[in-house]
């Protein structure tokens, strides 16, 4: 399990894990070391994976969570994710709600899905991210955490969209304007693109 801030929105941006964050991987239900070093394998389309909290925590803050994974060029333990990513989950409000208290990532221990077959076979840095929404406007609050992933898959496409870190996010996005304690007619914005390959991961738990 690899530890990386790697994200950031000039100097609005807040990067830390003093509340809560994600040391442990999860795959096909068995739950990994927080140190744990090597790559794990993992098969695309078939797997289910994710990131669970640390003990005796859970997200404690109201926001988007999404998970991305960027293809190292060579041996992922000396990636420093400054090449291409793509979103392959997402989680946002519950359906039909605008309350703020309504992510369905708030008072979560673990958030696992199935892997998309739309992945190319490699070594991959995989990124857990929970962005809060609060402290109200600009400021935000990120929680990351990223394990190193072994990709087998039979996909020989290209994932799309793709984005940088740092560089997916500025402060003039909506999202980054949105006032959790104002009302609001619409559900928050959320941060970033669109999901690689489809939106079948939404708001899904498994």
């Amino acid at each position: 399990m690899k530890f990386l801030l790697a994200i950031s929105i000039g100097h609005l941006s807040q990067l830390t894990q003093a509340h809560h964050h994600f040391p442990h991987f999860v795959i096909n239900v068995q739950v990994t070391g927080a140190h744990y070093r090597r790559p794990t394998w993992v098969k695309a389309g078939q797997d289910v994976i994710g990131f669970q909290a640390y003990i005796n925590t859970e997200s404690f803050h109201p926001g988007p969570l999404q998970i991305c994974l960027s293809k190292a060029p060579g041996d992922v333990r000396d990636y420093d994710g400054s090449g291409d990513w793509f979103k392959i989950y997402q989680l946002e409000h519950q359906p039909g709600s605008t309350n703020d208290l309504a992510w369905l990532s708030w008072h979560k221990k673990q958030f696992t899905f199935k892997l998309p077959a739309e992945i190319p076979p490699g070594q991959y840095l995989m990124q857990i991210e929970q962005t809060t929404t609060h402290p109200s406007y600009t400021d935000r609050g990120f929680y990351i955490q990223c394990a190193h992933i072994e990709m087998t898959s039979s996909y020989n496409g290209s994932p799309s969209p793709g984005f940088k870190i740092p560089g997916v996010y500025i402060r003039e996005q909506s999202f980054f304007k949105y006032h959790w304690a104002k009302p609001q007619s619409t559900v928050c914005p959320l941060p970033g693109p669109a999901m690689s390959p489809n939106n079948n991961n939404v708001n899904r738990i498994l």
